[in-house]
């Protein structure tokens, strides 16, 4: 189901670049969100460049006296936020269609008491879409077609919707009293009591589209911030990296990377404030550097922050580090030893029916049968409509590269010596022959894919 839902978002990013925003812009808000009765408000602010991320933070003050009531830390201005009468009941909903960068965010329903978690809800259990092949959404939403015009693939709206629905589209929750109206993906009402946390789910009909559309919505404050830049440069030197390298005696890999060498890397998220002073948050020490001497190289170097926001107390970046021993003859002799395992590991790969938990197929027949399985209806419904084999180009940025990376065309897998043995040698051409030929399949045409499959070069190339 994981493997599914990888492919759908693929598919998803393919049809849609401007999803890519979902992940990372240049800037944040500050959300203000208001009680129907105007005398309390919570206050969201990011603390991170990352869409439903948990490091922020999120207030509540009474609004009449500007008095703060209680913090969660935790920024919630992803989705909708509803604030009861009386300040005590906060209500976040958000979709999960994309991967929140924390588990934090594991639930699209949870109900915040005085500052504290009473109940969390998840999408499957608020959508009951308990075997959904494609990724599930927890909001009403018109649901677009993606079809083949002028060359390329384009999500076309459904013009034949009602009001009632695009209302819902645009808005598909509300607050009455202390009591939120939600109209999910499967077109159930779910009413939702901000002081009790009962959910009562109704089918939805014409009446409630009105009732939702008459509804005013709460006042909400948005100030917009560009997100801090410059956070991974250290005072004194060029970047993080050449500092956190040279700090632990090390060289920095620069901008050239000598394969012979032996390379160490680290990736960090930092909590930087505005001092400039940083901790690690989280760390992937991917080759064993010693981890006591990074915190405290890290927490001795002052980052600059001249760019720092208004509101923002803390600004969470990351920094990447890859560096070499100092000494070159030190660091030629690691990066032999390196070579060794690699070359064990890339020949363990070859004969592996699966990596990293993933089947590997063997040849293409096999590989259309697994992708039966994996791809939802829709995505197989629109390469039907293909006009053409060429066409499938259109998933070399979605699908073709989940192929590649997950099916070992760069690594090496049993799959990608079965294209080396048939003189395909790059990893573009194998994954483009495979939908190409997906495509036949898909078709009924059976030929030409049986006659790559049984036809070898009179000498074809052995990977070293």
């Amino acid at each position: 189901m994981q493997i599914k839902r990888t492919i759908a978002l693929c598919l998803l990013l393919l049809t849609a670049h401007a999803a890519a925003a979902q992940f990372v812009c240049t800037y944040r808000h500050i959300i203000t969100v208001y009680s129907t009765n105007g005398d309390y408000c919570a206050r969201a602010t990011p603390y991170y460049n990352f869409d439903l991320s948990p490091y922020g933070k999120t207030e509540v003050f009474d609004a009449r006296t500007n008095q703060l009531l209680y913090t969660i830390p935790e920024c919630l201005s992803k989705g909708f936020l509803f604030l009861s009468n009386d300040g005590t009941s906060l209500l976040h909903l958000v979709n999960l269609e994309y991967k929140s960068d924390r588990e934090a965010f594991s639930h699209a329903l949870t109900l915040y008491q005085n500052g504290s978690k009473t109940k969390q809800v998840s999408l499957r259990e608020l959508t009951s879409c308990d075997s959904c092949e494609e990724v599930s959404r927890l909001f009403f939403r018109i649901e677009d077609t993606v079809v083949y015009e002028q060359g390329q693939l384009k999500r076309v709206y459904n013009s034949a919707a009602t009001q009632c629905e695009q209302a819902l589209h645009k808005r598909p929750a509300c607050i009455i009293d202390d009591t939120v109206l939600l109209c999910n993906s499967n077109r159930h009402l779910l009413k939702i009591c901000l002081s009790t946390g009962d959910i009562t789910s109704l089918p939805f009909d014409t009446n409630h589209c009105a009732l939702m559309r008459q509804t005013p919505s709460p006042r909400i404050d948005t100030v917009k911030f560009s997100c801090p830049s410059g956070y991974v440069t250290v005072q004194g030197y060029d970047s993080g990296e050449e500092a956190l390298a040279k700090k632990l005696g090390m060289a920095p890999q620069g901008d050239t990377w000598y394969p012979r060498y032996k390379y160490y890397y680290v990736k960090m998220l930092l909590r930087i404030d505005r001092q400039g002073k940083a901790t690690i948050v989280r760390m992937n020490n991917c080759d064993s550097l010693p981890e006591n001497r990074l915190r405290k190289v890290v927490a001795d170097m002052t980052f600059y922050t001249d760019n720092f926001p208004d509101g923002v107390d803390y600004w969470y970046q990351k920094l990447f580090g890859t560096m070499r021993k100092r000494n070159r003859f030190v660091a030629r002799r690691e990066g032999k030893i390196e070579q060794a395992k690699k070359q064990a590991a890339y020949q363990r790969r070859l004969v592996a029916d699966s990596i990293d938990g993933i089947y590997i197929p063997r040849n293409l027949e096999e590989s259309f049968h697994v992708l039966d399985t994996l791809l939802p209806a829709k995505t197989v419904r629109v390469m039907r409509s293909l006009p053409d084999r060429e066409a499938m180009s259109e998933f070399h940025f979605g699908l073709g590269m989940w192929l590649r990376n997950n099916w070992g065309f760069w690594g090496g897998s049993r799959l990608q010596q079965y294209f080396v043995q048939r003189g395909v040698e790059h990893p573009d051409n194998m994954s483009g022959i495979l939908l190409e030929y997906y495509y036949d399949y898909l078709h009924g045409k059976h030929q030409g894919w049986r006659t790559f499959d049984t036809t070898l070069p009179p000498n074809p190339t052995n990977v070293q």
